[in-house]
């Protein structure tokens, strides 16, 4: 029997300052948890890891060590399944997407580490999914919202819909 697994998680917020409520070591906890969401992706056959936006917190490249990037990097490389990803708010400056390729978010793309999600189809024998990954827009309204599920919908036809 076809079957399809996928692992998700969004806001991350993986960083090397520690948010003023945390009382541990923030970075620590959050490199731990990317480890066991892997060992996870392992241990239940994963076809892949979906990132949901906000992996880094702070806005400013600077402000995010090459060592805690090359960290979470190491990490995703040994993932079993390759891992996509959208940008939240997080991922960029000011919200402006063209920030991307000089933040940390951009260098996991670059590297090929993250893959960009926008539109994936997984398949198994006669199970197909497909998923639509949104980056996060200023200007997202209901309405554009609303016709960006529609002509995805077109796109499939009745016949795939259920």
């Amino acid at each position: 029997m076809p079957e399809i697994r996928l692992l998700t998680s969004s806001d991350e917020h993986l960083s090397d300052q520690v948010p003023g409520f945390r009382k541990d070591d923030y970075r620590a906890a959050i490199l731990a948890k990317l480890l066991w969401q892997g060992e996870m992706a392992g241990k239940f056959g994963a076809a892949a890891v979906l990132r949901g936006g906000d992996f880094f917190h702070v806005k400013k490249p600077s402000r995010t060590s090459k060592a805690t990037l090359v960290e979470a990097m190491a990490l995703h490389k040994a993932y079993p399944c390759p891992t996509y990803a959208i940008a939240g708010n997080h991922d960029m400056v000011y919200g402006d997407p063209s920030t991307l390729p000089r933040q940390p978010l951009g260098v996991m793309y670059e590297s090929e580490i993250f893959k960009r999600m926008s539109e994936v189809v997984f398949e198994d024998g006669s199970m197909s999914v497909r998923v639509v990954g949104v980056d996060y827009d200023p200007g997202m309204t209901s309405e554009k919202l609303a016709g960006m599920v529609s002509s995805t919908l077109s796109k499939l036809g009745e016949a795939q819909w259920w």
